[in-house]
């Protein structure tokens, strides 16, 4: 078994080993050593990275009670010099400890216990059983955690066997009883865990809760630490200021501002869509007392698709008729609409309206619709014209 320095010298950042297995894996090769600093994926902690004689190690997991490490290419001989990427390494431990931290905050805040927890590359979470929460709530719990954080409590670990763990007041109890690590904040919190961390809880930095939902009826809690937290409000920090400055008004203002602009862009939008009814009836108006017959055809310039459709429909629910109207803009848009009651099934128009327009389309047997190249739209519907006519007449 491997032995694991990372629980005995988690601010180690070098080691030396010896390769016990060694076996070709996918471009790369499995290594496992006597010993190791690089912490697998497990726990919902993210593993280690780094360098062993140089090469890339780019996953760690245990199998069968073995620290694999996998690299991206071979290592002569047995004896290794292990580096582990820091930067990584400490971003975990700050994940780790602060999450230790918060789950037992929402305990002593809410009795709200954690059931999972996830700590990703950019975010970090956890599911706690709760069915609602808020604001109100969401900043007591943080205002706890970050006063443990401040007060730079001593972080303990112990390793016991058997039934030793009952002498310590876990939040529950752990899955295995052959070899147990306890994590201790000091006066604090006590968990079972593996996983690597912090010996003050000031290294934490801070904690910030970033966001919440529901799921399978708990909620599932979006946090950030240290300086993954830092780098998050320095983010939305320039957002705010930058909306402050473009609408001229206070940050304390700002949301108030938002809500007032929204509601007025509602009204507009309102008013934009009646205006659009208004010039879609008059230009049916036009087009219907232009044209008599069984078949109207018209080309509009700036139309869009939405409200091509709405003058097809509404066409031909006022009078019996084939439509064969298109918009030409970026693109050519062509639709032939027919009363369901006509004996026409417009689908047997389809190819030839893609092949004369160069592009694709569908539709029902009354109405189908094709976009392609717009400098094509009046040949395409002359051509349409023809073959419908041919049927009609």
């Amino acid at each position: 078994m491997t032995e694991k320095l990372y629980w005995k010298e988690p601010y180690s950042k070098k080691f030396e080993g010896r390769i016990v297995k060694k076996e070709r894996f996918e471009n790369g090769f499995k290594i496992v050593l006597d010993r190791t600093l690089f912490y697998p994926t497990s726990g919902g902690q993210l593993c280690d990275h780094g360098f062993l004689n140089g090469i890339r190690v780019i996953d760690v997991i245990e199998e069968e009670g073995e620290i694999v490490h996998i690299i991206d290419g071979d290592i002569g001989g047995e004896e290794i010099i292990g580096e582990i990427d820091w930067e990584r390494r400490f971003d975990n431990m700050q994940q780790h400890t602060g999450q230790h931290i918060l789950s037992q905050a929402f305990f002593k805040v809410l009795r709200a216990e954690t059931l999972s927890s996830s700590l990703g590359e950019e975010i970090s979470v956890i599911e706690i059983d709760l069915n609602k929460i808020d604001w109100d709530e969401v900043e007591k719990v943080e205002n706890l955690a970050n006063k443990i954080v401040h007060e730079n409590r001593e972080v303990f670990t112990h390793i016991l066997k058997g039934e030793e763990w009952k002498k310590f007041p876990l939040r529950k109890p752990p899955l295995k009883e052959e070899e147990i690590r306890i994590v201790e904040i000091k006066d604090f919190d006590f968990s079972a865990c593996g996983g690597t961390h912090l010996s003050r809880t000031g290294e934490v930095g801070l904690i910030k809760i970033v966001g919440w939902e529901r799921i399978r009826g708990n909620i599932r809690v979006e946090f950030l630490c240290g300086k993954r937290g830092i780098k998050d409000y320095q983010r939305k920090n320039k957002i705010l200021k930058n909306l402050s400055l473009s609408l001229t008004v206070g940050l304390d203002e700002l949301y108030d501002s938002v809500l007032r602009m929204k509601e007025e862009l509602l009204s507009e939008r309102k008013r934009v869509a009646k205006l659009e009814e208004r010039i879609i009836d008059f230009l049916i108006e036009e087009i219907l007392s232009s044209q008599e017959g069984i078949l109207v055809k018209k080309i509009f310039e700036g139309i869009d698709l939405k409200n091509l459709r709405k003058i097809a429909s509404r066409i031909i629910s006022l009078r019996e008729c084939v439509v064969i109207i298109g918009n030409r803009g970026e693109k050519g848009n062509l639709i032939i609409a027919c009363p369901e009651r006509m004996p026409l099934d417009l689908r047997a128009f389809l190819e030839i309206a893609e092949e004369k327009l160069k592009g694709k389309g569908g539709g029902t047997k009354n109405f189908i619709q094709v976009g392609g190249e717009p400098e094509l739209l009046e040949y395409t519907i002359r051509e349409i014209e023809k073959e419908i006519l041919k049927i009609l007449n």
